[in-house]
C-alpha cells in the first residue's frame, strides 16, 4: 500500500479535554466564588486529519484496466499547551482559606474585640460583659440589674464590682459581707459569670 500526503489538505481540530483543564483549577462551589478570569495554559488534545491515498485498480472505458487512487483519512493526536482565559476563584465574602483548597475559615472584616470570637461573616460572639457588633460596648451590669450586689454596684470595663457601705467589707470569696470600716474591691481577675458576681 502506497501513501501520499497532500500538502494543502491538512485539517486541524482541537478537542479540549475538560477533565485535564479542570484538575488545574479551583471549582466554584461551597463558599467559593468566581472572581474573574486570567490567562493561563491548559493542555489540549490536537487532532490532525491527514489524507491517505490508496492505489486502486479499476476497469475504465473500453474495458481497459486503469489505476486510480482512493482517498481515506488518518487521524492522529498530540498534546499541546494553549493559552486560554481561565476562571479565577476566591473565597466568598466572609470566608478565607486557612490551608488546602477549601474556604473553611469564617472571617470578620473588622476584628472582634475584648475576647469575642468571629462566628459568621461580620458576626461576633462576645465574651460575658461585652456587647455590640464587634464586642466593643461594655455591658453595664449595674444599670441592667445583672449584678446581684447587696449594697452598691460599680460598673467596670467588661465587668462590675460590688461596693460596701461604711462599716462593711467584701469577704474573701467576693460575695459575702463582713463588718469593718473599709471598702474592699473585688480583684480585677475575678470570674465574671453571674453566679460569681453576687455580693
Amino acid at each position: 500500500m502506497r501513501r501520499m500526503w497532500g500538502v494543502g489538505c491538512w485539517m486541524m481540530g482541537f478537542l479540549l479535554l475538560g477533565a485535564q483543564a479542570a484538575d488545574l483549577l479551583y471549582r466554584s462551589g461551597r463558599r467559593i466564588c468566581s472572581s474573574g478570569t486570567r490567562i493561563g495554559s491548559v493542555w489540549v488534545t490536537q487532532s490532525l486529519v491527514q489524507p491517505v491515498y490508496k492505489p486502486l485498480i479499476t476497469v475504465c472505458e473500453g474495458l481497459r484496466v486503469c489505476s486510480t487512487y482512493r482517498t481515506t483519512y488518518k487521524i492522529s493526536y498530540r498534546q499541546i499547551s494553549r493559552k486560554m482565559a481561565l476562571p479565577l476563584y476566591s473565597c466568598c465574602p466572609g470566608w478565607w482559606r486557612a490551608e488546602g483548597h477549601s474556604c473553611s475559615q469564617v472571617s470578620c472584616p473588622l476584628p472582634c474585640h475584648n475576647g469575642g470570637a468571629c462566628v459568621g461573616y461580620n458576626q461576633c460572639r462576645c465574651s460575658e460583659g461585652w456587647s455590640g457588633v464587634h464586642c466593643q460596648t461594655d455591658v453595664d451590669e449595674c444599670e441592667s440589674g445583672q449584678h446581684h450586689c447587696s449594697q452598691s454596684c460599680i460598673n467596670t470595663s467588661g465587668s462590675f464590682r460590688c461596693g460596701c457601705s461604711q462599716g462593711f467589707y467584701l469577704s474573701d470569696d467576693g460575695g459575702g459581707l463582713s463588718q469593718s470600716g473599709e471598702d474592699h474591691q473585688r480583684p480585677p481577675n475575678t470570674p465574671t459569670a453571674s453566679s460569681d458576681r453576687d455580693g
